[in-house]
C-alpha cells in the first residue's frame, strides 16, 4: 500500500504532500484543484512513468501536438505534464513510500548530446529525450521526443503496457466508460477465476436478477462501436440481453467490479467514482468497495464531486463500525497538503450536512 506521497513540479502541484493515507481514500475538491492530477501522479509512480502510461494520460486529456506523423498516429504533448505547461527548466519528482519500499522518481527532458550512454534509436526521435530516473529501483530510462515535446503514439504502444513496469499491481479506471474491447479483455482475465463474482455483484447493484455476463464470440462486434457484444443473463429469461439495456450506470459498475477483480493485493484508482450512477446505488457500491478491498487487500483511491457519494459513504460507515481505515482528502488549489477527514469526521459531516467537497 501507498503510505505517503510527495509530488513536485507535476501539473498544478509545485509541492504537494499526501502524508496520511488509508485503505480507502476518497479525494474531493473544486474543479481544477488537482483531484485527477493526484490520481495520475499515483498511477505514474506505481508504473515508474513508463511511456504508455504517459501517453494514455495525455491522450485522455486531449493534450496532443498539431503534427500528425501518419494516419492513426499522433503525438501527445509532454509539456503539459510540467508546471506552467513547459518542460523547459522544469522537472518532476514523485516520492512515495510503498509498504516501506522507497520510490523517488525524477522526470526531466535532456538533450541527446548530454546523455552519457547509448540509448535505443527510434525513427521518430528528435534531439531530445524524456529521462525517467529512480535510483532506489535502478531505473534510468530515456524515451525519445521531438523538440516541441511531442511523443509518438506508435512508440508508446511499441513499448508495451504499463503492467510491464509496475512496482505493484494496479488499475486506473478513468471517468469515461470502458470500451467494449476493454471489457472484453478484462472478461478474459477473470472469467474462470473466483474473483469474477465481484463484477457480478457490481452489476447486481442495478439489477438483482443478473446471473452471468459474457462477451460475444465475434470480437469485431465487440470492438466496432464499443457497446455491442457484452451480453447479460438475467434470472427467468431464456435469452441474454445487451449490457446497455440495463442503462449507462451498468457500464460504470461493471468497469469498477472488473477493476476490483483484477487488483488483488494491489491498488485501484477510480476517477469520478459515481459518474453515471443514481444516488440510490452509492450505498451498495460503497459496501462492495469496502468488503472487496478488505477481503483481497486492495487500496482504493477515488475522486468525486458528489454530495450523494459522500453522504452514502457516511451512512455506510455509521452502519458498519468495522470498516477500518477510510479517509476523505479535500484538495484545495495552491495548498500543499489536503484537508483530511477521518471516519468520525465523515460520519459527523453526513449527519450535520457539513461541506467536505
Amino acid at each position: 500500500m501507498i503510505r505517503s506521497m510527495k509530488i513536485l513540479g507535476y501539473r498544478c502541484f509545485e509541492d504537494f504532500k499526501l502524508e496520511e493515507v488509508g485503505r480507502i481514500n476518497l479525494v474531493t475538491g473544486k474543479n481544477n484543484s488537482g483531484k485527477s492530477t493526484l490520481l495520475e501522479a499515483l498511477h505514474l509512480t506505481i508504473n515508474l512513468a513508463d511511456p504508455f502510461s504517459l501517453w494514455r494520460l495525455l491522450a485522455r486529456r486531449g493534450e496532443i501536438t498539431e503534427e500528425i506523423l501518419e494516419r492513426r498516429d499522433y503525438n501527445v504533448d509532454i509539456n503539459h505534464l510540467f508546471c506552467n505547461h513547459s518542460y523547459k527548466n522544469n522537472h518532476i519528482c514523485f516520492q512515495a513510500d510503498l509498504d516501506n519500499i522507497p520510490i523517488k522518481l525524477n522526470v526531466s527532458v535532456v538533450k541527446k548530446d548530454d546523455i552519457e550512454r547509448d540509448v535505443k534509436s527510434n525513427s521518430f526521435v528528435g534531439p531530445y529525450y524524456l529521462n525517467v530516473k529512480d535510483d532506489y529501483n535502478n531505473i534510468d530510462e530515456y524515451y525519445p521526443i521531438y523538440y516541441n515535446g511531442g511523443m509518438s503514439s506508435s512508440y508508446a504502444e511499441r513499448m508495451g503496457s504499463s503492467s510491464e513496469y509496475a512496482v505493484i499491481k494496479s488499475y486506473y479506471l478513468m471517468s469515461t466508460s470502458l470500451l467494449g474491447s476493454e471489457i472484453s479483455n478484462n472478461w478474459r482475465r477473470i472469467t474462470l477465476k473466483p474473483e469474477k463474482i465481484i463484477a457480478l455483484d457490481a452489476l447486481r447493484i442495478v439489477n438483482s436478477d443478473v446471473v452471468d455476463f459474457t462477451v460475444a464470440r465475434d470480437s469485431k462486434l465487440v470492438d466496432s462501436i464499443g457497446k455491442e457484444g457484452i451480453l447479460i443473463k438475467l434470472r427467468d429469461m431464456d435469452s441474454p440481453i445487451p449490457l446497455g439495456s440495463l442503462g449507462e450506470g451498468s457500464w460504470r459498475l461493471l468497469g469498477i467490479g472488473m477493476a476490483l477483480a483484477l487488483v488483488k493485493n494491489g491498488i485501484i484508482l477510480i476517477d469520478d467514482l459515481d459518474v453515471g450512477l443514481h444516488h440510490s446505488a452509492m450505498y451498495d457500491l460503497w459496501r462492495l468497495v469496502d468488503i472487496t478491498s478488505r477481503k483481497y487487500n486492495i487500496q482504493v483511491f477515488a475522486t468525486t464531486h458528489s454530495r450523494d457519494c459522500i453522504n452514502a459513504l457516511g451512512r455506510y460507515l455509521q452502519d458498519n463500525p468495522n470498516t477500518g481505515d477510510v479517509l476523505i482528502h479535500r484538495v484545495e488549489k495552491d495548498q500543499n497538503t489536503p484537508i483530511v477527514y477521518s471516519r468520525n469526521n465523515i460520519i459527523s459531516a453526513t449527519q450535520h450536512e457539513i461541506e467536505v467537497r
